[in-house]
């Protein structure tokens, strides 16, 4: 497609005039300068951008055409407002797929494809488009392109509740952005500041309150660094969140008024509404009916900029409880119906909740007693569901946090397959065992038959007790610790005991791996598993779960026990391993206590696995407990 086309397809989508594209034509020096006006976060960046793209010309270069319009599009997602850049967007994507810039064609592609998932979050061709940007992206070895697109999917991946998946991508774009975006002042550009504020909010959504308000903290510091007031109110919008979820409301209600201050600054559609739904929300959970009217009004002239359905819906049934309070049955069925309408295929469990609750409000308001009961009933009901199914993806989240490299996935795998063979090894010997003592009582054979079956049976227990030790360490293995761990839960159960777990990882495993070869990190995990099993109680259980990953399991200890005999196996570790490996030889280490009787292994070691990201996150060779 040639440049004429695209700018064409861009005047289309935004109904400009032909006598816009007259003007004095953009250059290279003005692209630049709207970039450093979006990293500050200058309030005339909107306005210049509209009007450099008025000034396109189909003969400009096209490099300058696909990064001024990559720009545009960028804000109009940002804003809510896909389907007024959409058609431009992929113009521009043809024009890139021409001129050979491998990294502005990704960019586009994936852009193209999170704007269609944002207004349809079931398609499937979406999600592939936005695969497919990414690994082209990868391809291309730049470094920031690529954690802005994984962070942007991050954000629709939570959007939908796929968390585990949603913070491996959050992750990477943060380890990214550390990386390659910080200078020598401290500052980040708007990329890195998008990348913090989706993992603030990841951390908010799987529950670790304490991480998300350290996160949107420092969120404030960068933008305020940066002088970029636009970010200032994205983090002001994360706090807010947070706030509320622990329920301090004050400081809930006050962040979130200051995001709505900074977003209307900007003219930001998206960001005033979800912040004024927020506030809204606070105020419905006060009773404060007057001041979730004043918010919601707010939401009402700006829903129509904005394409994504999961606010409409949010703001249709805000209006429809407001109608229904004064006593306007017909108006708030409408509303009611024009959420329905617009949550047409979209399978989400709190959502149907909240219309089913909006709905009981509705029938009440028409006199419909029994109904209404009902209704609130399914309601409760479906937010009950709902807050399980989180529950359940949210610790399968807090397990992903840490993520595995190469070498431990294919550790894993190694694993499983000589689990596998082991199985298959033992029910041939069985079966073996058993035709040999069929053969054996035919012909009488009886010492001969009991010999061989005890000879069977011993080389079967000796295959056994390998599947149950690790053959690097040749402490326990994974699936023993597993069942060392059901144990030690059900004794819990029965004795009213307390029970923690330790997650140790080895600081610096992959510089020796790197710098002195495989066989010295093999080394290293010797020691390493010697010095932290020396330091543990005779009562206590250790196992290799992985790579150089330990777990212990800590019986009849509370946390303060468990963190001081974490203190002690770091100190071991780190003094055991001084000599030799420097401060290579160092581990972290995450604890948590059982909390609840219905608390399963899993759970306990999922919340002490996000401890030890927070102290990988916070310098590493040091123990962080759970905060319950």
């Amino acid at each position: 497609m040639s440049a004429f086309a695209v700018v064409a397809c861009l005047c289309v989508a935004l109904s400009w005039s032909a006598v816009a594209c007259a003007q004095t034509r953009f250059n290279a020096a003005e692209l630049a300068r709207l970039k450093q006006f979006s990293d500050t976060g200058n309030p005339a960046f909107n306005a210049e951008l509209v009007s450099a793209i008025q000034r396109l010309d189909a003969t400009d270069a096209p490099s300058l055409i696909t990064e001024l319009i990559f720009l545009f599009g960028e804000l109009r997602y940002a804003y809510g407002s896909s389907y007024t850049a959409l058609a431009a967007v992929e113009a521009a994507y043809a024009l890139a797929l021409t001129t050979g810039d491998a990294s502005m064609t990704a960019s586009l592609d994936g852009l193209a494809g999170q704007m269609q998932f944002a207004s349809d979050r079931s398609s499937r061709p979406a999600r592939d488009r936005i695969m497919r940007g990414l690994n082209a992206q990868r391809a291309t070895g730049q470094a920031l392109p690529l954690a802005r697109q994984l962070s942007a999917y991050a954000t629709l991946l939570q959007d939908v509740n796929e968390f585990a998946y949603a913070m491996r991508m959050s992750n990477e774009a943060v380890s990214i952005v550390e990386q390659n975006d910080i200078n020598a002042s401290g500052t980040v550009s708007a990329v890195g500041l998008g990348v913090y504020y989706t993992h603030a909010e990841l951390l908010r959504a799987v529950g670790d309150a304490r991480a998300a308000i350290a996160a949107g903290e420092k969120l404030l510091k960068l933008s305020l660094l940066a002088g970029n007031q636009e970010f200032a109110g994205y983090a002001e919008l994360a706090l807010g969140r947070v706030y509320q979820r622990t329920g301090e409301l004050d400081r809930a209600a006050a962040s979130l008024e200051a995001s709505y201050a900074r977003a209307r600054q900007f003219a930001d559609p998206m960001g005033q509404a979800v912040a004024a739904l927020d506030r809204a929300d606070i105020a419905w959970e006060r009773s404060q009916f007057t001041v979730a009217e004043e918010w919601s009004k707010k939401v009402a002239p700006l829903i129509a900029q904005i394409d994504d359905p999961v606010l409409r819906v949010r703001h249709d049934l805000h209006a429809t409880r407001l109608l229904a309070m004064h006593g306007q049955p017909q108006p708030a069925r409408a509303a009611l119906e024009r959420a329905r309408t617009t949550l047409a295929g979209n399978d989400q469990v709190w959502l149907k909740a909240l219309v089913r609750l909006a709905e009981a409000e509705v029938l009440a308001s028409e006199g419909k007693s029994e109904a209404s009961l009902q209704a609130m009933r399914e309601g409760m009901q479906l937010n009950t569901e709902s807050e399980r199914l989180t529950l359940r993806d949210v610790v399968a989240a807090q397990g992903d946090l840490y993520r595995l490299n190469e070498r431990e996935l294919r550790e894993k795998q190694m694993a499983q397959d000589s689990r596998l063979r082991e199985a298959q090894l033992d029910a041939a010997e069985q079966r073996v065992l058993t035709q040999r003592l069929v053969v054996a009582l035919v012909t009488f054979a009886a010492l001969v038959a009991a010999a061989a079956a005890f000879w069977q049976l011993g080389r079967a227990q000796r295959f056994r007790r390998r599947a149950e030790v690790d053959g690097l360490t040749g402490i326990r293995s994974r699936s023993a610790i597993e069942s060392h761990a059901l144990a030690a839960f059900e004794r819990s159960n029965r004795d009213h005991k307390t029970v923690s777990i330790l997650i140790a990882d080895v600081d610096g495993l992959k510089a020796v791996n790197d710098s002195r070869g495989h066989a010295e990190g093999d080394m290293l995990l010797r020691e390493m598993s010697a010095l932290i099993a020396s330091s543990l109680r005779q009562q206590d259980v250790l196992g290799r779960w992985g790579g150089d990953e330990f777990v212990a399991i800590l019986l009849d200890t509370d946390a303060r026990a468990a963190a001081d005999i974490a203190e002690r196996v770091r100190l071991a570790v780190a003094n055991g391993l001084a000599e030799k490996w420097a401060d290579l030889g160092a581990c972290s280490i995450g604890g948590a206590m059982r909390l609840a009787p219905d608390e399963s292994f899993e759970m306990t070691l999922a919340r002490a696995d996000a401890a030890l990201y927070r102290a990988k996150q916070a310098g590493k060779n040091r123990v962080m407990f759970a905060q319950d």
